[in-house]
């Protein structure tokens, strides 16, 4: 009688709700963010942190009556990922 194996598929790491590159890629974008925001990552930024909190926020301006926004969505995102890179 023949034996049947069947494939054990190992699903993918996850961090929180994001995989395992959206995840490296999150971390090293923060790493490079110190005081000021650069303006090449803000859509980046904002577009993750509104994936995050799961609700529709539309971006801000990046002037600096916005920097309150910026910096709670910065911030936020390394909560996340304080919390999450375990």
């Amino acid at each position: 009688m023949e034996e049947q194996t069947t494939a054990t598929t190992i699903p993918p790491k996850m961090y929180g709700i994001l995989s395992e590159g959206e995840f490296s890629e999150l971390k090293e974008k923060l790493s490079g963010i110190t005081t000021n925001l650069p303006n090449d990552l803000a859509d980046y930024v904002w577009n993750m942190h509104v994936k995050l909190q799961a609700r529709p926020e539309p971006k801000p301006c990046m002037c600096k009556s916005s920097g309150g926004l910026w910096a709670g969505a910065v911030e936020g995102l390394r909560k996340y990922v304080a919390d999450n890179d375990k």
